[in-house]
């Protein structure tokens, strides 16, 4: 067995007394060995003490060195461990005072007293308290001796001292603590109190300031009252839903609208399907609102998880969509949104639910409707005043044609010089009131608003020439010199409404010549100063200002602004000397401000006067220019015109191929029969495959193209035949394509509807003018030279010694075709239909309307037919041949009639309506031209829902018209009389199969 070994305590204890014992003994031993040495008879005695002395301290040293060895080295580890411990210690201090102060909480302990024992930095700094300042001080007293509404607080009513009863933690964001300076700040904290072997030795209490966040949340809430305030005083019915389905806000009128017996409050947290579902049951058909519910579910977040882009239910339903019709006749709107915390930048995991609107529209929609019905009044008003407008210039123009037409014929015969001057007079007369009529009716169409500015590119100094040099001549006949000028920086293509713009210049250049005696008028079209000297970018409107300037009589400065009134001139003395209706200003300075320009006058009595119109044009494409005049330029006016180019015409100085596309056997003859007479040459074509046809297989001067007819009509042909002419130009080089002819082959329309909308379809489609049906002599050739290449020096002078371009009897005119651009011309006498056709303004659609008799009843047959031979320019051997062809042309014109009436064919009875429109026209029939229009806008609209009995009833009048006109020519007597006419069928008046139907 191991010796038992002694307690460490006891260990010590005994090598402590051998210690000592050994020291006491070395040291008498050491004490003996001195007084041996220092007596003389121990002398002996004492060196052995000595020695004995020394020997003893020796073993006493070992024995101490051997006893205590073992207790020293202990002590020194247990030295090394406390020192160890001491800076474990001080690093946790330093750990844990570094973590307080870096927590933004400030923390506060008290001992058992209430007195300060701990304070981190951040306490400090919340409290404005220096730690070494509280240390030891009551904490009740320093920082929490009042409450956060400044009433003073005892301590043993402090609630910080709850926890140590009831110790557990205290909580609380309700209190406030008083910073050094004496201001507080409220706080939320936390008091733990600290126990040891059970008993309170003190708390620690950490809290933060929340100044700012009360802020925020006083801010909030006042925000949420006042938005719930705002959500109950909207009329219309709001729910917010998050995104599990449930309500989280609705507004009271919501319950109101779907009459929902509950409070807006009361639907919090219940599932807003319930909601919607109780909602539909009042709607006339409950499905579409689920259909709504639908579209939006699927609208997000599922949208966001496809890619797709979330957008507001208003935003992806068209607005009748959205229209609830109820049961009682309401009307709710609704819209609907997701909501997401970011809606610009929405994600699934943002998705925080959706918001839905109900509407009530019902006044709206009742407002609404009364409004459409208002409109339409209006608008049938404005089209009724249209229709009458357009009635009245025709039947103005129907017995104004027949006094013109036979005035003309007057003056082809032999007359004495009273008689020729009488009817000179008769003939002007009518012109001047043709001309008021015009200006009649423009003014009414842009107080009607039924006048539109269009917007193509042209070139602004063809528009100059073209428009000025019939004016030059003009103005040359009344001893007037009219110089014009335009700016060389201005652009050349420019974007406007040439045709509008022409008729600006003309009523201004026009003024200046009937005002000015004697002296020049001169037009200058200048830029207008940019406002940097900066490069002009391609979309910087082009500004510019026409100046026309006379030397005429004048204008008072208190007149100016009544000139520009309609029906109003500066003096009434100017009305009986120089005429007019008083208009010509008064639609210029509004077409100027339909162009958003503006017009000024400057004028001085007896001096003259300016007329400055002020523009901003966009910049044009100069490859889309419209087409212009072969050879046109800004330079003095060439002696080629319209008026010789007619003369050439029909003199035999320029003879054409002329094609005529046209279905209709009246009108082949009747333009084969005007050509041919003039040395003309003309192949005439049944239908457009035809045209092509012929186009392709020979050479053609001019094309006359009637708009219907079967298998291919003729805006298709001419839509063709650009597109062939544009193949053949990017096929061929330079040098072929200065070799060979003009490409660009003539094309004029042969409509009986001159409307703004078939001059547009005529345009877009490649066509380079139109005419009228029936048609006239005149007007026909005058249309003809409009786009003829200009005559050449030649024919000139083979046109000279006809006196065809004497200026000084000669009449100036411009052609307007459907480019909107002015030929100028310089004529003999221009008459009748050719300078009706030169003057007119392409825009004017109803105002050109056939023209014929009003009435053929009694003694209205000699009138009809006396129009018909005007129409002819007085022909009597051409207006027999065109009897001839309707008698022979007119059982196949009944039986194509009935055969598309019999098939129900919509289209071919509109085409068989139109031809034989073009046929009651030829003969000046009025009545039957407004028969064959009806039918064949009742056979053209789409939408209409006539019978087939009330279209059998329109072709069976129809048919009576054809009757009764063929009854009319069969027993015409005198010069170009057709003889003894049939009547188509053999039938007499009703007997025709269509003819009896109700």
């Amino acid at each position: 067995m191991k010796p038992a070994r002694l307690p460490p305590s006891d260990s010590i204890g005994v090598r402590l007394a051998v210690i000592v014992f050994a020291l006491l003994l070395g040291l008498l031993l050491l004490l003996l060995s001195l007084v041996g040495y220092y007596l003389p008879e121990a002398q002996g005695f004492a060196l052995s003490g000595v020695v004995i002395a020394v020997a003893a301290s020796l073993a006493g040293a070992g024995v101490f060195l051997l006893v205590l060895r073992s207790p020293l080295l202990e002590l020194k580890r247990a030295a090394s461990r406390l020192r160890q411990q001491d800076a474990e210690i001080a690093a946790s201090q330093r750990f844990f005072a570094g973590m307080t102060d870096a927590l933004g909480q400030g923390i506060i302990a008290s001992d058992a007293e209430g007195r300060c024992s701990f304070i981190n930095a951040e306490g400090e700094r919340l409290l404005g308290w220096v730690r070494a300042d509280l240390l030891g001080r009551n904490v009740h007293e320093a920082v929490h001796f009042r409450t956060a509404s400044g009433l003073p607080l005892a301590q043993d009513e402090c609630p910080l001292h709850a926890p140590v009863l009831a110790r557990q933690p205290f909580r609380s964001d309700l209190d406030a603590f008083i910073r050094r300076d004496g201001s507080a700040f409220a706080v939320s904290l936390v008091s733990t109190p600290l126990f040891a072997d059970g008993e309170y030795v003190g708390s620690v209490v950490v809290f933060q300031d929340i100044s700012e966040r009360r802020d925020e949340e006083e801010r909030l809430l006042a925000m949420a009252s006042r938005l719930s305030a705002l959500l109950e005083s909207m009329h219309a019915g709001v729910m917010l839903e998050d995104e599990a389905g449930r309500v989280v806000i609705a507004n009271q009128s919501l319950c109101s609208l779907f009459a929902i017996d509950a409070a807006g409050g009361e639907l919090c947290g219940v599932a807003a399907a319930a909601v919607l579902d109780e909602a539909a049951r009042l709607l006339q058909r409950p499905a579409q609102l689920a259909e709504l519910v639908a579209r939006a579910a699927a609208n997000a977040p599922a949208a966001l998880m496809r890619g797709e882009r979330v957008v507001p239910l208003g935003a992806a339903c068209a607005l009748a969509e959205r229209e609830l019709l109820l049961a009682d006749g309401r009307v709710f709107e609704v819209d609907q949104a997701p909501v997401f915390l970011y809606p610009d930048l929405p994600r699934v995991e943002d998705y925080r639910g959706r918001l839905w609107v109900f509407r009530d529209i019902s006044e709206r929609k009742k407002v609404e409707r009364q409004l459409q019905h208002a409109k339409e009044l209006a608008e049938s008003a404005s089209h009724t005043k249209g229709v009458f407008l357009a009635a009245m210039s025709h039947e103005l123009r129907t017995p104004l044609n027949g006094v013109v037409g036979m005035t003309e014929l007057a003056l082809e015969t032999a007359l004495d010089a009273q008689q020729r001057d009488y009817l000179e007079m008769v003939k002007a007369s009518a012109d001047a009131l043709l001309s008021i009529i015009d200006d009649i009716l423009d003014f009414s169409k842009i107080e009607a608003g039924r006048l539109e500015i269009e917007r193509v590119s042209f070139s602004l100094r063809d528009w100059l020439a073209q428009t000025l040099r019939p004016l030059a001549v003009r103005a040359a006949q009344k001893g007037l010199r009219l110089d014009w000028h335009i700016d060389e920086s201005l652009p050349d293509a420019v974007l406007g409404d040439p045709a509008r713009l022409r008729q600006i210049l003309i009523n201004l250049v026009g003024n200046a010549i009937k005002f000015t005696a004697t002296g020049s008028i001169r037009v200058e079209v200048a830029g207008l100063a940019a406002a940097s000297d900066a490069p002009v970018a391609a979309a910087t409107p082009v500004a510019l200002e026409i100046a026309v300037t006379d030397t005429g009589m004048g204008i008072a400065p208190e007149k100016h602004a009544e000139v520009f009134a309609a029906f109003t001139q500066a003096d009434s003395s100017i009305t009986r000397r120089f005429g007019g209706s008083g208009l010509g200003l008064a639609i210029t300075r509004k077409l100027v401000r339909m162009m958003d320009g503006e017009i000024s006058l400057d004028s001085t009595p007896g001096l003259g006067s300016t007329f400055r119109v002020r523009l901003a044009l966009a910049r044009g494409d100069a490859s889309a220019l419209v087409a212009g005049i072969p050879g046109a330029d800004s330079g003095s006016p060439p002696p080629e015109s319209v008026g010789a180019m007619m003369a050439a015409l029909t003199s035999g100085v320029r003879r054409l191929r002329v094609l005529v596309a046209d279905d209709t056997p009246i009108n082949q003859r009747l333009a084969s029969a005007l050509l041919e007479k003039h040395g003309h040459q003309v192949v005439v074509a049944d239908d457009g495959e035809a045209a092509l046809a012929c186009i392709a297989s020979e050479p053609f001067d001019v094309v006359l193209m009637d708009i219907q007819m079967p298998r291919l009509d003729g805006l298709d042909v001419t839509r063709a035949l650009r597109r062939e002419e544009a193949s053949s130009r990017a096929q061929e080089s330079p040098g072929q394509q200065e070799a060979r002819r003009p490409s660009h082959l003539p094309v004029l329309a042969l409509t009986a509807s001159v409307t703004r909308e078939m001059q547009d379809e005529c345009r877009a489609a490649g066509m380079d003018g139109h005419l009228a049906k029936p048609l006239r002599a005149e007007a026909l050739f005058a249309a003809i030279a409009s786009v003829l290449p200009p005559l050449t020096a030649e024919e000139l002078a083979a046109l000279a010694p006809r006196e065809a371009v004497s200026g000084k009897s000669g009449k100036v005119s411009a052609a307007t075709n459907l480019a909107g651009e002015v030929v100028v011309g310089v004529s003999g006498e221009l008459t009748g239909e050719a300078a009706r056709y030169l003057a007119s303004n392409a825009a004017n659609d109803a105002a050109n309307a056939p023209l014929g008799a009003a009435q053929v009843s009694g003694d209205g047959r000699a009138s009809r037919r006396a129009l018909a031979l005007a129409q002819l320019g007085g022909d009597v051997a051409l207006y027999a041949q065109v009897v001839e062809v309707f008698r022979s042309s007119l059982p196949a014109a009944r039986a194509s009639l009935d055969a598309a009436l019999a098939r129900g064919e919509r289209g071919a009875l509109a085409r068989e309506a139109h031809s034989l429109k073009s046929v009651f026209g030829t003969f000046a029939d009025t009545v039957g031209s407004q028969l064959a229009a009806g039918l064949e806008a009742m056979a053209e609209r789409a939408d209409d829902v006539s019978s087939p009995e009330a279209l059998t009833a329109e072709v069976a009048k129809l048919h009576a018209a054809l009757t009764r006109l063929a009854a009319e020519l069969a027993t015409e007597n005198g010069p170009g009389s057709a003889g003894n006419c049939d009547a188509g069928a053999s039938q007499p008046d009703g007997d025709h199969p269509a003819a009896s139907a109700p």
